[in-house]
């Protein structure tokens, strides 16, 4: 089952990797992203950060463990997947996270992951730019093995991510038809909310193959609350 996210160009990505075995594995220091996209079919070379057809090392992302206790076998990636800084991007393009174990065979990984980067999206903030300059952001990560979805969020004010002064965090996620499938809130200080500002959710919920989502994601800091419906097509 993949994963398919829609982001304006330029925008950082939250990336989440969930190790499925039962139980998951957790201690691991060798997982890590390589990154690849459609347009030309290169991957990319992280210390340009370059798409290349042939990269040099280092040509993956080094994901570290969320917390072996309260997230067993979660990883992430440390800032997200900054689509700003690449040299050569290419516009209205797919980008393929694929986790990878860089040395080990033991870790049982999820597929990969698509980030379709502006199509249509990029216009349509041109238009509305002078309205909507604030928005949140949402990462996902879904384990078919045990039916949990894993969501991070976080609140953007302009260019700036914030990580100061929140207030909570609520999720609401609905099918196609508009059926409210789950809510949950994250209130501060009682919130699993990190010094990057990022709040985490874990939801035991059944996804359906080849299903779009949709997601509305609110986040409240000092200066008000940000809504951002999010639509999350689910692939099998």
């Amino acid at each position: 089952m993949t994963v398919s996210v829609r982001i304006q160009s330029g925008d950082t990505e939250p990336i989440l990797v969930q190790e499925q075995s039962k139980p998951p594995l957790t201690g691991l220091t060798d997982l890590a992203i390589r990154a690849r996209r459609d347009s030309d079919n290169q991957f990319l070379d992280f210390a340009g950060p370059t798409f290349s057809a042939a990269p040099v090392q280092p040509n993956s992302a080094a994901l570290i463990e969320v917390n072996a206790t309260l997230s067993p076998g979660l990883y992430f990636l440390v800032g997200g997947f900054d689509h700003s800084v690449i040299t050569n991007k290419v516009a209205n393009d797919t980008i393929h996270i694929i986790p990878v174990q860089t040395t080990g065979t033991n870790a049982l990984l999820p597929p990969r992951g698509e980030i379709k980067v502006g199509q249509f999206a990029d216009n349509l903030d041109l238009k509305i730019s002078s309205v909507r300059n604030d928005e949140t952001h949402m990462g996902i990560s879904y384990d078919d093995a045990i039916l949990t979805l894993r969501l991070a969020v976080c609140l953007q004010r302009g260019n700036n991510r914030i990580t100061t002064g929140l207030v909570e965090a609520i999720v609401t996620w609905f099918d196609l038809d508009g059926t409210v499938l789950f809510t949950q809130t994250k209130t501060v200080p009682t919130a699993a909310l990190d010094a990057n500002g990022v709040f985490r959710f874990t939801q035991v919920q059944t996804l359906v193959d080849d299903q779009t989502y949709y997601v509305d994601v609110s986040v409240q800091d000092a200066a008000g609350t940000v809504v951002t419906r999010r639509k999350v097509p689910v692939i099998a």
